[in-house]
């Protein structure tokens, strides 16, 4: 079961026969990825290597862009009611595994996706406190301004700085940043797009946090996220849960 893409519609649809772009039945999934710091990141579909469209915008998961309403790509009803039975089908398997989280954080986003999936979490499973504002992204200033005290090398630095002011001249310097703006993936692990947000007062400390995602590529966002997390709760036990997982 993968996705079909219509370049010529931008329709992306759900196909039973294969498994292009994604495993989206219960048999497969959930599936698991072990990131640096020893960061279990468990996704509730599995993504694949897809036939690559060179009219087709995205990263290689084409529904995701239809669920943030990007590049005008659409889909039908039927085929997200198919995906919604499949996540309900595969969450309890995850929760199987018996990580009890007590805080339950969704990564800053501009979509509301990290958001709603933290929310449909919390609901289906009725465990820990939804702490939406735990963390922030930092502006694309900020950025600019870390990157010049990192110690590597002037190449790097300088395509990073390239794709940070292409970033500035699109947005402006007051626009949070977004990872995906530094084109070479290798070099994302340099930059981290978080900061430490703010928490409800009297909110108790937690001994297990369950970071939300929509996606997992490099894992940068993730363990920024993780450490930052971690500087504050260093006794504090954590993994993460994303929508679409690895094609690497």
């Amino acid at each position: 079961m993968g996705f079909n893409v219509d370049s010529e519609q931008k329709l992306v649809t759900v196909d039973h026969s294969h498994n292009h772009f994604c495993i989206t039945t219960p048999e497969g999934n959930p599936v698991h990825l072990l990131l640096e710091q020893q960061l279990k990141v468990t996704s509730i579909f599995a993504r694949t290597k897809g036939k690559r469209d060179p009219h087709m915008p995205g990263d290689n998961c084409p529904m995701l862009y239809v669920i943030k309403g990007l590049h005008q790509l659409k889909t039908n009803r039927r085929d997200i009611a198919k995906l919604c039975t499949s996540f309900r089908k595969i969450l309890p398997l995850f929760i199987e595994q018996g990580f009890q989280w007590d805080w339950l954080v969704p990564l800053p986003s501009g979509s509301h996706i990290c958001r709603r999936f933290a929310g449909r979490v919390q609901k289906t499973t009725q465990k820990g406190l939804g702490v939406e504002s735990a963390l922030a992204k930092v502006n694309a200033l900020s950025v600019k301004q870390y990157v010049r005290a990192l110690r590597i090398s002037a190449k790097d630095k300088t395509r990073i700085n390239a794709d940070i002011n292409r970033f500035i001249s699109e947005h402006g310097e007051e626009e949070p940043f977004q990872i995906k703006a530094i084109k070479n993936v290798s070099l994302r692990r340099f930059i981290n797009p978080f900061c430490w947000g703010c928490i409800p007062f009297g909110t108790p400390p937690p001994q297990k946090i369950l970071l939300i995602d929509d996606m997992v590529t490099s894992g940068t966002s993730l363990i920024s996220a993780q450490m930052i997390l971690q500087s504050r709760y260093p006794f504090a036990q954590i993994e993460a849960l994303t929508l679409f997982g690895s094609s690497r």
